[in-house]
């Protein structure tokens, strides 16, 4: 008894994140009788099919979903098919929306629109309920904008943009096949069934298990745990965790070779409270030395708008000049045995920490670090190589500056408190089964932060520095994704200072890429521009759908990515360093190949070309 229209979907160009395929559309209902679309993301198939039925007068809901997604990864085909049903829908109409309208096409009988347009009250407010009135489709977009915008200030929770609640039968694991049979639409094909069998007999053995077990799900300790780790449920509160050692095991110039043994051990108060103990030990062979440090950490709140932790971490241990460890330990690996370029610089010292850190409110995150600490230089303590470049040989572990000649220090304390404040002012959240999800696009995020240096006890360092940044990343509608980072700050009082307390930068001389590509240089040098003084960096980072190579349709279907990047440093001797970049990223699903062109006020120009991780893993 209903008109259908059939739509063809056609996109503009072809490529991930378009749609193509058809719409149903019912007649004078505008509502949606069906869908059978398909689009493409990151080269992946992703069939959507959906049929709606009527559950209320004149209200369609979906009640068959239908999903297919279809690829390669590694060469290997994959299929993911997904059917579902949903009955019984009770829904609550809301009595505002409750009027009848015909639309009014304006390239069909433009002068009635235009009459209709005139009348401005038609998109101030909405019809009274049960009224049957005649609209153009720019007064139904300007009046449900309108009432959108009344109904967003009523609610108390605007920055809610969904939520969802989820709960299971109890009796859903307890029903037989012939209750299944009556309600799937299609039946089980032979892959399910022998599936099904299996996964029903596994079930059998497991309960048998678990009913002599009470630790249900607990992992069994085996020998070579010890080595490749593992997690172990004690009980319902306590767990105990190994890890990889594999992943503690490296080598640098300063330590030689070095293996390390870490675990953890975490008592669960309830659903939203936890402490955790967190003890580390290594052992340098070409120093000879035991170094540890473990952490005491205190988790709570249930989700990402109330989520916080205090801890305490100390011990004696080694780490980078730049805290922010810009080459990894596998990287330096690499780069110090087969190239000869030890990279990595390093100091030790005995320290204390001390921190905070807490979402004040939906928009709001405090963080706060107070750090004894005892400072000691370190000396290259082996010069072994795996291949011998003529021309190359290993740098001392004083790192070079322009600013700062000589950057040993003598041994000695410091007492060093910093404060971050962050708003976020536009965030949203998503709620599902009552915990509050953040969605990081939805707003940029301002920081403001103070680190000073305090002559307390047997400190002898003396500095202050004020710091702000701005970060976004998200999507520019369907031509791509967009990041962006800018930090700006200054020293106002360096009475006594160390090397280690400059403001060091994300340099990056080795082939590959591991940090954050949108916060971190390709070409700069870990150290040179090392500061006491002012400066700024900024960071830009563009993913594109289309570019260059991926006009090509089938270069798009691959699933291949292009890059644009600029990223900038001020400092008083940085004359202006400047990179500017292009990349090919999602290169069999997990490469990313990069070209960079660096240049400065005097003239001097580098060039160079990186590999790292797919921005698509996610991965920093």
């Amino acid at each position: 008894g209903n008109t259908i229209n059939k739509i063809k979907v056609i996109p503009r160009s072809k490529g991930d994140d378009l749609f193509s395929g058809y719409i149903y559309i019912i007649e004078d209902l505008w509502s949606i009788y069906r869908i059978d679309l398909t689009t493409y993301k990151y080269g992946i198939m992703f069939k959507v099919e959906q049929t709606y039925n009527p559950v209320a007068e004149n209200v369609w809901m979906p009640v068959n979903h239908h999903f297919i997604i279809k690829g390669k990864y590694f060469g290997f085909d994959f299929l993911y098919d997904y059917l579902a049903t949903v009955s019984d829908y009770k829904v609550e109409l809301n009595p505002d929306l409750d009027f009848k309208f015909e639309v009014v096409d304006d390239k069909i009988d433009a002068g009635l629109a235009e009459k209709l347009e005139k009348d401005k009250s038609k998109f101030s407010e909405l019809p009274p309920p049960g009224e049957e009135t005649e609209l153009t489709r720019k007064q139904i977009k300007k009046m449900i904008r309108e009432y959108e915008k009344q109904e967003s200030k009523q609610k108390q929770t605007e920055d809610v943009v969904s939520d969802t609640r989820i709960t299971i039968d109890s009796s859903a694991s307890k029903k037989d096949s012939a209750y299944w049979a009556q309600i799937r639409p299609v039946p089980l094909d032979r892959y399910e069934l022998t599936g099904y069998r299996k996964l029903d007999s596994i079930l059998v053995v497991q309960k048998e298990k678990d009913a002599k077990d009470s630790l249900k799900n607990n992992k069994q300790f085996k020998i070579y745990d010890i080595i490749i780790g593992g997690g172990y449920t004690l009980d319902s509160s306590n767990h105990f965790k190994i890890y990889n050692m594999t992943s503690l095991v490296s080598v640098n110039t300063v330590d030689g070779f070095y293996m390390g043994y870490k675990v953890e051990y975490s008592h669960k108060f309830n659903k939203s409270r936890k402490l955790s103990l967190i003890p580390e030990v290594r052992y340098a062979f070409a120093r000879e030395a035991w170094t540890y440090q473990g952490e005491l950490r205190y988790n709570f709140g249930t989700d990402e708008a109330t989520e916080g932790k205090i801890f305490a971490k100390g011990g004696r241990f080694t780490r980078q000049f730049n805290p922010n460890n810009p080459i990894g330990p596998t990287v330096n690996t690499f780069t110090t045995y087969f190239l000869q370029r030890n990279y990595m610089k390093l100091f030790e010292r005995n320290y204390l920490t001390l921190g905070f850190s807490s979402v004040l409110w939906d928009k709001f995150g405090l963080t706060i670090h107070s750090t004894w600490s005892e400072r000691r230089q370190l000396q290259n303590n082996s010069d072994y190589i795996m291949i011998d470049w003529k021309d190359r040989e290993y740098t001392s572990n004083n790192p070079e500056n322009i600013e700062l000649s000589n950057t040993s220090f003598p041994v000695h304390s410091a007492f060093v408190s910093d404060i971050t404040l962050t708003w976020a002012p536009w965030l949203k959240y998503r709620i599902y089964n009552g915990r509050k999800f953040k969605i990081n696009d939805s707003s940029p995020v301002f920081g403001i932060s103070y680190t000073g240096a305090f002559n307390l006890g047997s400190s002898a360092v003396r500095y202050d520095r004020l710091d702000v940044n701005i970060s976004y990343s998200g999507n520019i509608g369907a031509r791509g994704k967009f990041d962006f980072f800018a930090d700006a700050g200054a020293f106002f009082n360096t009475e006594k200072m160390y090397f280690p307390d400059y403001r060091h930068f994300m340099g990056n001389e080795s082939p590959f890429v591991i940090a954050n590509p949108a916060r971190s240089y390709r070409l700069l040098s870990y150290y040179n521009y090392s500061t006491s003084k002012q400066y700024i960096t900024g960071f830009a980072h563009f993913q594109f759908r289309k570019l260059l190579l991926t006009q090509f349709m089938f270069v798009r279907f691959t699933g291949l990515k292009e890059n644009l990047f600029v990223n900038y440093l001020y400092t008083p001797h940085s004359k202006n360093y400047t990179e500017v970049g292009y990349g090919l990223d999602n290169i069999f699903k997990v490469i990313r190949l990069e070209g960079i062109v660096s240049f400065q006020d005097d003239g001097t120009i580098g060039y160079g070309f990186r590999i790292g991780i797919s921005t698509v893993l996610g991965i920093e």
